[in-house]
């Protein structure tokens, strides 16, 4: 659906993914996160199409459909747990224009997949002249049927004059047409969404994302052409990175990290096999890249020049999350990795880092509700996965999605009388390096954080992020 709303309505694939979600929820379409093309055989069509047959546009169509009997066309891909998109209601215009266009795409999408073929005879005409072959074709339709609603598909007629075989002509003119090859183009929403499926990166549920990421991060951008465009931390980074001899700039390492998770799925392999077999692979890429990190540093050199020249603006910060106190329960394995930031260099600092920004916690009311960053009173939460934390009460904005305010419940109230910074936050990747450079004899380093959520009393591995 990513390809045919970017091809067809040239909307991007995270467009068409949050439209579509919404579409989900209001219950006009089934579940958009699916590669699956095959209807299975218990799916009753006929109520579905009844749906549309009252729509000025294609219910002439739906009707016919009906009448003929659905004949759904079926793919090669299913995941065994959803059927193909399809219209599950008609919204009597209860839709915006951008969830209209979305929506009308998936009807007729699925009105001509259970709709009969289109019906046509091509002509290919061979012709030699003095020894030289030239080709020829021509098409005429004769049943036009599922292009009557699929708007989005051009079949062209061209006739061509009757000939037998072995006729001799004389041709009326003949031309010589110069013309020269150019490089390819650059890549489009759609040509990049292809070579992900082709190399196994991703699915239909995380494209888009994934899209939206190198976006954010400055690798890429889209021209006005829509086309994307490295831009100049994408090419230091892919520079860098091949120069090390890993090719980390390509899929072969991520492709063999899904696929092996694809067969876990499919019981065709050990679960903790792949685990420790993906953690030796990734830890010999991380020795090895640390060991050449110069390598990395002379690239973005290359094209930012020396440090402290025009140094490049820090990428966005990760998106704010969506649920609980660590974002999407479904992307919560994701931790957005920081762009490499030039003014790191041990050699040699350009200019003092500027102070962290802090969150402080303040009591607002009789009741010890932190204030959040908005100034408005915290929400109280519970962890309700198993694991260390389970029960643990946490505060979070009560306000806004946007705001990054977290703290737990008893840190909160042991520091109502000064205030403590249980999240920190920097407008500059470098302050957290310095921040990592601290002698071991200041107070804030004796106490190991936790790399995910930045506080003290656990680590990483069994961190609360990973347990809600």
């Amino acid at each position: 659906m990513e390809k045919l709303a970017s091809r067809k309505l040239r909307m991007s694939g995270k467009k068409t993914m949050d439209i579509a979600e919404k579409l989900y929820m209001k219950g006009f379409i089934s579940y958009p996160r699916t590669e699956t093309n095959i209807f299975p055989s218990e799916i009753n069509l006929y109520p579905l199409i009844q749906n549309q047959v009252n729509d000025q546009r294609w219910g002439a169509f739906a009707q016919r459909v009906l009448n003929d009997g659905p004949q759904p066309r079926n793919g090669k891909n299913t995941d065994k747990a959803h059927p193909p998109i399809h219209p599950t209601r008609y919204p009597d215009g209860q839709l915006t224009d951008e969830e209209n266009k979305l929506y009308e795409l998936i009807v007729r999408h699925f009105l001509a997949c259970v709709s009969k073929d289109a019906q046509g005879d091509e002509t290919i005409i061979k012709i030699n002249i003095s020894n030289e072959i030239f080709n020829a074709s021509g098409l005429i339709i004769r049943e036009r049927n599922y292009l009557d609603v699929y708007i989005y598909d051009k079949w062209s007629e061209k006739e061509l004059p009757h000939y037998e075989l072995n006729q001799t002509f004389y041709p009326t003119k003949i031309e010589m047409v110069q013309g020269e090859t150019s490089p390819p183009q650059l890549l489009t929403e759609v040509d990049l969404i292809s070579l992900m499926e082709k190399h196994g990166i991703g699915t239909d549920a995380t494209h888009a994302e994934n899209i939206a990421k190198i976006q954010e991060r400055l690798y890429t951008k889209l021209n006005n052409d829509r086309r994307f465009e490295l831009e100049k931390l994408g090419l230091g980074l892919c520079e860098g990175y091949d120069k090390m001899g890993h090719a980390l700039s390509k899929p072969h390492l991520r492709a063999e990290l899904e696929n092996q998770l694809k067969a876990v799925c499919e019981g065709r392999a050990n679960p903790a096999d792949v685990l420790r077999e993906q953690i030796d692979k990734y830890r010999q890429v991380f020795i090895v890249t640390a060991a050449q990190i110069q390598k990395l540093d002379d690239a973005m050199t290359k094209y930012f020049g020396p440090p402290g020249q025009n140094p490049p603006p820090p990428p966005p910060p990760p998106p704010a999350p969506s649920s609980g106190p660590f974002g999407d329960r479904t992307n919560r394995n994701q931790v957005a990795l920081p762009a490499p930031s030039r003014n790191n260099r041990p050699q040699q600092q350009n200019r003092p880092s500027e102070p962290l920004q802090q969150e402080q916690i303040r009591p607002t009311n009789n009741n010890r509700v932190p204030t959040c960053n908005c100034n408005v009173d915290a929400k109280e939460l519970t962890v309700r996965k198993e694991g260390p934390n389970k029960g643990r009460s946490f505060f979070r904005c009560g306000n806004n999605d946007q705001c990054n305010f977290f703290a737990w419940k008893d840190d909160a109230i042991s520091s109502f009388g000064g205030g403590i910074a249980p999240r920190q936050y920097g407008d500059n990747h470098s302050n957290v390096e310095n921040k990592r450079r601290k002698s071991d004899n200041d107070e804030d380093s004796k106490q190991r954080k936790c790399g995910l959520c930045k506080q003290t009393g656990h680590i990483r591995q069994n961190c609360p992020s990973l347990n809600f």
